[in-house]
Formats: structure tokens, C-alpha cells, sequence
């Protein structure tokens, strides 16, 4: 009612254009959805929805204009492909020696991707692992004819691919990570703090009996670091790490002094005064204070799902 209202008033006329995406998750009757679409479409309200080609949802939208994004998206994959591997360490010693057939791997895997990123950029970091790991161009081509173009199951096949060993381990990341999604927070899961999570697998008692005292700087490097290293082989590229930039010593001036700059011939407020003497030294070096040196290098390296699409796929009761 409330969008009706605001989309027919002339009050301050509006020209609106919405997108709606995943249209074939939508739970309901999708011929009601495209009539109630048709009838708030006005001269000034237009809808774009974008939908996986789903049977109920090309049957509902038959008679509206459309395109399907894999025919525009063909070149981009290709590029990004290229990119990514073309110069990679052992795949760009393949591509030297092979150029015809990795281009055939590349027609195919833009051919099966179907214009779904996501699943080109996982792919592409499986190839890149298998080709450190010695696989003949022939092992990586059928490795790509393999791999399911669903991206669940392309997940569960990646899952299923762990060795035994680490199974647990990953279940317990994903699950950890999983229900920290769960919970509202302003700060999302760091390196550090899963460290301590995944500790209490080899001891549940760990958190309880330890000593209360602050970490060193040296220690919280040792943990992210190994934090890091382990969520690379163990959770199969569905979990990442993003580490924070940092101004590099020296570079704290120049960039006071753009702000500056940008500040006035924008007429823009800005507060500058002080913050060299707080910031830098008398040589104008940045200071490094305990907190920055511990937790702004690696403290601070946030953990992640690929894709929302990870966490989808993790709450579905077969997985």
C-alpha cells in the first residue's frame, strides 16, 4: 500500500527504476507476482527483474521483454580468465607450452559457466591449485568437465573433495563462521578471535583454563598467520581473509596534505590541526602505537564467505 502510494503521488513526482534480484527464490504463485508487477508499472515506474531461467519463472514472464545476461557477460569471463591465469606461476608455464589447448579449457569453461561469475572464480582457483600440484592439461580439462555447472553442487562437490583428515576442521570453520552470521554484531569474525574458536576443538577446556593476560604483538601475528593458512586448505576457497590496508610509514604527510588540498578548493570542513602531532613524529614518520602495531596488522584481518550464495547452501538440511 505504502509504495503504491508513494509511486502514484504528484506531489513530488518521481521517475523510479527498481531491480529485483533472484526472482526465481521468490516462494509464491509467480503469475500473481508479474500481475502485481504490471499493474504499479507506470510511465515513470519501470521494473528490471533478474531470475535463473527457472520453469515457472519463464513461463510467468514469457511476455516481457528480456535478454539473458550470459550472451553480454562472455567477454568479461574471458578477460577475467585470462587475467587470473594466463600469468599465474605453474598454469602460465602450461599456457606457454600449450596455448591452443588451454584456449579450448577457457572456451569451455566460459561455455559451461553460463555467464555465473561466482562460479568462474571458483573454478579458476581450483585450476590454479591443481596446477601447482603438477596436473597435465589433460587432468585439468577433465577436471573442469567434472565440476557440476549448479553452484550447490559445486559446493558440495568442493566439500567432498577434502581429505578425511582435515573434514572436521573445515565443518567446525564453516559451522563457527555460519553462526556468527547469526549474531548481531558491529564487528564481523577476525582471524584472531577464530583462532581461539577452532582452539577448542583439540581441548575444550583450553578457553576456560587460560591464563588471563594480554597477547603480545608476536603472538597475534603467529595465530592470524596460521589462521590464514588454515582456512586456505581447509575450507576450500568458501571462506576468505581480508586484511586491512595500512598507510605505509612515510606516506601519513602526503596523504594529510591532499585531504587538505581537496578539502579547500571543495569548501569542504575538515580537521586537520593537531593530527600531525598525535600521528607523527618530528621527522614526520607515522607513529606506531601498541594497538595499531598488534591489532591493525593482522588482528584485524576479517574472515568472510565467498558469496552469500555459501551461506545458503550451509543451511540447507542435506549439507
Amino acid at each position: 500500500m505504502a509504495f503504491s502510494i508513494l509511486i502514484t503521488q504528484q506531489i513530488s513526482p518521481l521517475n523510479t527504476y527498481l531491480f529485483i534480484d533472484g526472482v526465481d527464490k521468490y516462494n509464491g504463485d509467480h503469475v500473481k507476482l508479474i500481475r502485481y508487477l504490471d499493474k504499479l508499472t507506470l510511465a515513470c515506474v519501470k521494473f528490471i527483474l533478474l531470475s535463473r531461467p527457472a520453469p515457472l519463472c519463464v513461463k510467468a514472464f514469457a511476455s516481457c521483454p528480456s535478454f539473458r545476461l550470459q550472451d553480454f557477460t562472455r567477454p568479461d569471463i574471458a578477460s577475467f580468465m585470462g587475467d587470473r591465469l594466463r600469468w599465474k606461476g605453474s598454469f602460465a608455464a602450461i599456457a606457454s607450452k600449450r596455448p591452443e589447448e588451454v584456449e579450448t579449457l577457457y572456451k569451455e569453461i566460459v561455455d559451461k559457466a553460463s555467464g555465473m561469475f561466482l562460479w568462474v572464480i571458483l573454478v579458476v582457483k581450483a585450476l590454479l591449485m591443481a596446477a601447482d600440484n603438477l596436473d597435465r592439461i589433460a587432468d585439468l580439462r577433465a577436471r573442469v568437465d567434472k565440476l557440476p555447472a549448479n553452484l550447490d553442487k559445486l559446493y558440495a562437490e568442493m566439500l567432498a573433495q577434502m581429505e578425511t583428515v582435515y573434514r572436521r576442521q573445515t565443518a567446525m570453520l564453516l559451522q563457527i563462521m555460519y553462526q556468527s552470521t547469526r549474531v548481531s554484531s558491529k564487528k564481523p569474525m577476525d582471524a584472531l578471535r577464530l583462532s581461539f574458536a577452532i582452539e577448542a576443538d583439540a581441548d575444550v577446556d583450553v578457553a576456560i583454563d587460560a591464563q588471563i593476560c594480554p597477547l603480545t604483538a608476536e603472538e597475534v601475528r603467529r595465530r592470524c598467520q596460521v589462521m590464514q593458512a588454515m582456512i586456505r586448505s581447509r575450507c576450500c576457497g568458501l571462506l576468505e581473509t581480508n586484511a586491512e590496508s595500512r598507510v605505509q610509514p612515510g606516506c601519513h604527510r602526503q596523504v594529510q596534505r591532499i585531504a587538505e588540498l581537496v578539502a579547500s578548493s571543495l569548501a569542504l570542513p575538515h580537521d586537520v590541526e593537531g593530527s600531525e602531532d598525535a600521528n607523527e613524529d618530528a621527522d614526520g614518520n607515522r607513529k606506531e602505537s601498541n594497538e595499531d602495531s598488534v591489532g591493525g596488522e593482522t588482528g584485524m584481518i576479517e574472515v568472510h564467505f565467498l558469496y552469500k550464495s555459501v551461506i545458503d547452501f550451509l543451511e540447507q538440511l542435506q549439507v
